[in-house]
């Protein structure tokens, strides 16, 4: 998806229409002009380690249709904003969730070059069938996990913190767990 900014405004909110988004895969490239080749790639927010005026950083929720929001920093202590002239590059995959485990053909889509090495026709050998595909998540899901994920605030400090992250980065494979930490223990004990 690309989007190219316009007159500035307070906040703008990139709507991405693509209920199936992956929001693991997305890349966000920023370009100076709508013809420009270089560009500047900007890093999602729960990945950043610290976020300064000059960070780049993008922010992507979805919304309550089931789009996307992408949005930026404000400019000035919340990272670099895009500004007019500038394209939003936007890469992702769609997913097909639960349809997609099973899949046993692929196929590249292009060839391979680096250096000297050019247009290399790519083969492929199937191992394994896909794995991990899952649908996204429910509403009563959503309801029960995300006071664990805002609790634990990307830190492992108690068995819940890990149990949140680990659902959180597996969900995919796995869809339940029970933790225990050292404080369960001290009930064993006495």
């Amino acid at each position: 998806k690309t989007f190219l900014v316009g007159e500035y405004e307070d906040n703008p909110v990139y709507i991405i229409p693509d209920p199936t988004l992956d929001a693991d895969t997305v890349t966000v490239k920023i370009y100076s002009s709508s013809t420009a080749t270089a560009s500047v790639a900007y890093q999602n927010i729960i990945n950043a380690t610290s976020i300064s005026a000059n960070s780049t950083i993008y922010v992507l929720k979805e919304s309550p249709n089931g789009f996307f929001e992408l949005s930026f920093g404000d400019g000035s202590t919340f990272g670099i904003a895009p500004v007019a002239g500038n394209r939003i590059e936007v890469e992702y995959l769609s997913t097909k969730g639960r349809a997609a485990n099973g899949a046993v053909s692929f196929t590249p889509v292009s060839t391979f070059t680096s250096g000297e090495i050019s247009n290399v026709t790519l083969n492929t050998t199937t191992w394994i069938t896909s794995v991990g595909g899952k649908d996204k998540e429910s509403i009563e899901s959503i309801r029960q996990n995300a006071p664990y994920q805002y609790a634990t605030q990307n830190r492992m400090v108690t068995a819940a913190d890990y149990s949140s992250l680990i659902l959180r980065n597996y969900s995919t494979l796995i869809s339940d767990i029970a933790s225990w930490g050292g404080q369960d223990n001290a009930e064993l004990i006495e």
